[in-house]
């Protein structure tokens, strides 16, 4: 009896393909959660609402996927490697935003556009666009 019960402990059952219902089920919640969050709070639904909205619907797509056989420790390692995919733009992102809030706060920025503007006279953006475009329908 011992050995049954440790066959049936080993045999693994391999998660199966969501069906279709399942697939839209938390596509639609998502879509329903930030359009009504948008609607509710309007311009101030980025500043919370929709990363709720986001963290609910996440949360149905790990019941459909439960739900299908996946194990937890599986959907905790794919979240993991999704996540560390991409810290390395996330940190070039903050970087960037960095480096161009410092550029902002210096006055580097608003010079840049002060004396392009002095040095660039509109008259002369008119052909500009004209030529870049005919020399690329030549090619």
């Amino acid at each position: 009896m011992t050995e049954l019960s440790e066959e049936k402990a080993t045999v693994q059952v391999s998660p199966k393909s969501p069906s279709l219902l399942d697939s839209i089920v938390p596509l639609c919640a998502l879509i329903i959660l930030l359009s009504s969050s948008v609607y509710f709070f309007g311009a101030d639904s980025s500043s919370g609402a929709n990363q709720i909205a986001l963290f609910v619907a996440s949360g149905g797509a790990m019941l459909v996927a439960m739900k299908n056989g996946h194990r937890w420790a599986a959907l905790e390692g794919a979240i993991a490697n999704g996540v560390s995919v991409t810290v390395n733009a996330i940190l070039i992102l903050l970087m960037v935003g960095a480096v161009i809030g410092a550029w902002i706060i210096s006055g580097t920025v608003p010079a840049m556009i002060y004396y392009g503007l002095k040095l660039i006279d509109p008259g002369a953006l008119k052909p500009g666009p004209k030529l870049i475009l005919g020399n690329l329908g030549k090619s």
